[in-house]
């Protein structure tokens, strides 16, 4: 029991540590501290009444609420000025909880001096004045109630680089600000991606809390988990070290003043420059910073970042150093991006890449009975037929001259808007496919540009426009069926029609072409248009080979520069190299026994039938009907100068049993170095005859 002869001032802050310890009645409480419980009633409400927090714990017994509790502290002056700036640059910088903040300020500054007292109390002023945002403030609350209480959160996340937000269910181990910037970020398990994530605390659009524990597990590090990170970001896999060097003069001179990165290492050149380094776990999270110093900074490692900056000063320049009128507002639309690295491929380049690498395959993969017969259909030299060709594959992405294409990557929507580009308000999440878009334009373009009949530039352009494996139905290319953010304005249509001419000028397509009115002539041609331009697209797009190319260097220049590449993309991916020289062998030079009667028969019959040609043979089980058909196709291909053989099966099982037979049979007709052999099925991968076989070359279409 305590002395009678306690001051009432310190008796209310004994009562004060005592209820936040645990509950109490008046009796108890009483008889603690030595007074009536009269007194301590009186003394429990002037202290509820000063904005301690009681609840009933059952009845007649009071405690502290700890999760909403600050507990009143006073500071010496140099502690008060410490927390003084902490609380005003958070007051500069909050986007959350915004009352609450408030409300903060206004409690630290009853411990503060004049005159920072009075410069919090304002500051609490100014974030009452702006315009309250109550789900922001809903998402804070349940972020820090989960938080203290140890409970999982159910969050809505607008990702950054994410169209639509998504839901996820986390356990907030860790709340922590980044130290460059206003944010803060939530760290924590996740169901949706089975590891810790950083959530920033202003992308949740919803927070709500579950009766879900979670328990933080002691090996959780929270040293080493930040420990390479800029900020907050953790970044995947091994942290990159950052090599920057900063000019002599005032930039080097405030890099030492101050410790950016605790694994930081400075040295100090010659010339008064300086060169800092720190492994980093994420380098996209320092690029604010180092934009900061402009032209006082060169990155020197790693080339990922040195390459965004240098795509970002290029960017720049565009946009402020004179002579920016030559370069044609199109040529900043782009077909290609990536946002990690900042580089972008402009989108008449990649028409350029497929147009070439079309006009590549007809000229050098392509057999001379194929080009001969669709110059034929078409009514054109080879030559003219294979510009013709070459134009229309270019021609394939024009729907990507677009502001529903255009607006999915947004670091370069920026430079699009400087050149005039606008877009509609509410750009829709379901646009219409660019292949959609292609097939609307070119069905208008190609009569009043090209002379070509309407119903004939309709047929081409669905062919053109479907080289994503889909034609694109009339419907859907119909005007009432597109929005207005499918096509766009007056701009977008001159963008679409100046890349149309240009394409013109580079594969200079013969006018007014008539397509065959045979519908089997017809649809001969329209599909083979709709591969070409497919598998051109395919090889056009290989990052290995058309790399990114952000500089103007003029269409009739950088087409010159893409048909050297596609020559070497269609000799690497085995395109191009072997030719057939009309050799035909007897069946006893490929296998080692003369042809049953079946087979003779069938050589009788098929070895010079017309082509194309279907035969079919029906025998027994070990009759020999493999070797049949490899003998007669090698036939048909030496005497028609084919390009390679193509054995479908029904099964996984039997292809991988004919793969090996067919490849035995290839490597002992022809050259070790000629052979490019795939197998496509689904588990060819894995397939040990398949891994045994060295390729000419296997690309990926980016």
């Amino acid at each position: 029991m305590m002395s009678r002869a306690m001051s009432r001032a310190a008796r209310l802050k004994e009562m004060e540590r005592l209820y936040l310890e645990r509950a109490y009645s008046d009796m108890e409480m009483g008889r603690r501290l030595g007074v009536d419980r009269t007194i301590i009633h009186r003394d429990r409400k002037e202290l509820e009444a000063s904005g301690l927090p009681f609840v009933e714990d059952s009845r007649g017994r009071y405690r502290i609420d700890r999760r909403v509790y600050l507990s009143h502290v006073r500071f010496n002056i140099r502690e008060a000025l410490s927390l003084y700036l902490a609380a005003r640059r958070a007051s500069q910088q909050t986007r959350m909880g915004q009352q609450p903040m408030a409300n903060a300020l206004e409690k630290i500054a009853q411990a503060m001096r004049q005159p920072m007292t009075e410069n919090l109390v304002r500051s609490a002023e100014a974030i009452l004045a702006e315009q309250t945002h109550p789900e922001r403030e809903a998402v804070f609350e349940a972020v820090a109630h989960a938080w203290v209480d140890g409970l999982r959160l159910r969050v809505q996340y607008q990702g950054l680089g994410t169209r639509k937000p998504y839901w996820d269910r986390i356990s907030p181990y860790l709340i922590e600000p980044s130290p460059w910037s206003d944010s803060v970020y939530v760290i924590g398990p996740s169901d949706v991606f089975d590891d810790v994530v950083t959530y920033r605390l202003d992308r949740m659009v919803k927070a709500m809390i579950t009766t879900e524990r979670f328990q933080i597990p002691e090996d959780f590090d929270e040293e080493a988990l930040l420990r390479h990170a800029w900020g907050v970001w953790r970044g995947e896999g091994e942290p990159q070290e950052v090599v920057l060097r900063f000019a002599p003069g005032p930039a080097a001179k405030r890099v030492l003043e101050s410790v950016w990165h605790p694994l930081e290492q400075v040295e100090q050149l010659q010339d008064g420059g300086v060169v800092w380094r720190a492994p980093i776990a994420e380098w996209r999270e320092m690029l604010p910073w180092i934009r900061g110093w402009g032209a006082d900074v060169e990155v020197l490692a790693p080339e990922a970042l040195k390459q965004r900056l240098r795509s970002e000063a290029q960017r720049l320049s565009a946009i402020y150093l004179s002579g920016d009128e030559d370069i044609p507002d199109w040529f900043w639309l782009w077909a290609k991006a990536d946002a990690a690295s900042g580089q972008w491929h402009p989108l008449i380049y990649h028409l350029i890449d497929v147009g070439v690498t079309a006009r590549a395959l007809w000229d050098e993969a392509l057999t001379d009975a194929v080009r001969e017969r669709y110059a034929r259909l078409l009514g054109l030299s080879i030559d003219e037929a294979g510009r013709f060709f070459a134009f229309l594959a270019a021609s394939h992405d024009l729907g990507k001259a677009s502001p529903a294409f255009q607006a999915k990557v947004d670091f370069l929507r920026p430079q699009l808007t400087q050149h005039g580009f606008g877009f509609p308000p509410s750009l829709g999440e379901n646009g219409a496919p660019h292949g959609r878009i292609t097939t609307w334009a070119l069905k208008k373009l190609l009569p009043k540009h090209l002379g070509y009949a309407k119903r004939d530039a309709i047929d081409l352009a669905h062919a053109v426009g479907g080289h994503h494996g889909v034609w694109p139905q009339i419907g859907d290319v119909q005007d009432r069926n597109l929005m207005a953010f499918d096509k766009g304005d007056a701009l977008w249509d001159q963008a679409r029609v100046a890349l149309l001419q240009q394409l013109v000028e580079r594969f200079q397509p013969p006018a007014g072409i008539v397509l065959p009115s045979d519908v089997e002539d017809r649809n001969a041609l329209l599909i083979f248009l709709s591969g070409l331009t497919t598998t051109a697209d395919w090889l056009g797009s290989m990052g290995e080979f058309f790399e990114y190319e952000e500089r103007w260097l003029g269409t009739e220049r950088y087409a010159r520069l893409a048909a050297d590449i596609s020559h070497d993309a269609l000799t690497k991916t085995g395109w191009i190299g072997w030719r057939p020289q009309g050799e035909q062998r007897k069946f006893t030079d490929l296998f080692p026994f003369t042809p049953n009667a079946i087979q003779q028969t069938l050589f009788d019959l098929a070895v010079e039938a017309q082509l194309p040609a279907l035969v079919i043979l029906e025998a027994p089980t070990g009759g020999g009907k493999t070797e049949a058909a490899l003998y007669l196709a090698d036939v048909w291909l030496q005497r028609e100068r084919g390009r390679g053989l193509y054995v479908a099966m029904p099964t996984q099982a039997t292809s991988n049993q004919m793969f090996d037979r067919t490849t035995r049979f290839l490597a002992h007709r022809y050259p070790h170095d000629a052979l490019n052999v795939h197998l496509v099925h689904g588990n060819a991968a894995w397939t040990p005859q398949f891994q045994e076989i060295p390729l000419v070359g296997i690309g990926e279409s980016a």
